[in-house]
């Protein structure tokens, strides 16, 4: 049997235990949504399975205002966030004893586009920090990332938008200050607004591509619209690029205009699919989401279980 057909084999199974228990959590969900009725989102409660056990790495991630507020693991390590207005100014990652390990900060434009994201991480001697800045440049259908660090050239990247203000081309500019030659790290393309197609060649000789698959349901649900604003979309696909200097970004997804239904990861020949399924409550909020991940070596589940007051 090939690989792709026990992914199918292995998808079916799932699905199929998925909908059983998506059935029953749907009826006791809405016999709770009509006596609850709840209106704000106040946490987003996120379990990790592997092979139908729960490891110890659930988070909880709490909101107030409309705004998240932190966010707590069950190993002890916590995120604080801070804002200015209504946009998010520093978000601060903290290990089990309490210790700072990480800080972004966050500056924005007039129209709340992010301009400048200063990152400061601290080495595991708790002692020395590396800080990297991050400009970021509009003009009409480009946004230039600047890259700096201490000690060393900047890097700079450049993204093209389009019609619709989504980033359809990476481009690498300057690699420590010198020339890249325009080396091509993603190309990205969309259909009815939704990000069908990601190719990332960021990796030499193991380039990346994830294609994409959409329900009809509006992307209006995203948590990052509590963070990054009326312009969240781009915000996060920016802030993400300080994460990974433009290489796997698992989450592209959320700048489309639907709720994503299935992805497909391919690499080296090897494919990994992962489906997301959902429960909404009797205000049509997502009450649960469902991510199953398999491939040919491995299968695994993400629950998230969103809370309203």
């Amino acid at each position: 049997m090939s690989i792709i057909k026990k992914i199918a084999t292995m998808k079916k199974l799932i699905t199929l235990v998925l909908g059983v228990l998506l059935m029953s959590c749907s009826k006791e969900d809405s016999e709770k949504d009509i006596q609850s009725a709840p209106s704000k989102l106040s946490s987003i409660t996120t379990n990790y399975y592997d092979n139908g056990y729960l490891p110890n790495n659930s988070s909880k991630l709490n909101f107030q205002n409309d705004k998240a507020i932190d966010c707590r693991f069950d190993d002890g390590k916590h995120t604080d966030y801070q804002y200015e207005g209504d946009l998010v100014s520093r978000i601060r990652d903290f290990d089990r004893a309490g210790n700072t390990i990480r800080t972004f900060f966050y500056k924005y434009d007039t129209e709340g586009k992010i301009i400048t994201i200063k990152l400061e991480a601290i080495a595991t001697n708790n002692i020395d920090i590396a800080t990297f800045t991050f400009n970021f440049e509009y003009n009409n259908n480009e946004i230039t990332a600047t890259i700096s660090e201490v000690g060393w050239n900047n890097d700079v990247f450049k993204f093209n938008l389009n019609q619709d203000n989504q980033i359809i081309k990476e481009e690498c500019i300057l690699l420590n200050g010198n020339p890249a030659n325009n080396f091509l790290r993603a190309n990205f393309t969309y259909a009815n607004k939704n990000l069908s197609t990601f190719f990332d060649d960021t990796i030499a000789n193991s380039p990346i591509k994830r294609t994409y698959v959409y329900n009809t349901i509006k992307n209006d649900f995203n948590y990052n619209k509590y963070l990054f604003g009326k312009h969240w979309k781009n915000n996060s696909c920016l802030n993400a690029f300080t994460s990974y200097r433009g290489g796997v970004r698992d989450n592209l997804h959320i700048t489309s205009e639907n709720l994503i239904s299935e992805s497909t990861f391919t690499q080296n020949n090897a494919t990994t699919i992962k489906t997301y399924n959902y429960i909404f409550n009797t205000n049509n909020q997502i009450s649960k989401e469902y991510i199953v991940t398999t491939n040919q070596a491995y299968s695994y589940s993400k629950e998230l279980i969103y809370e309203y007051k």
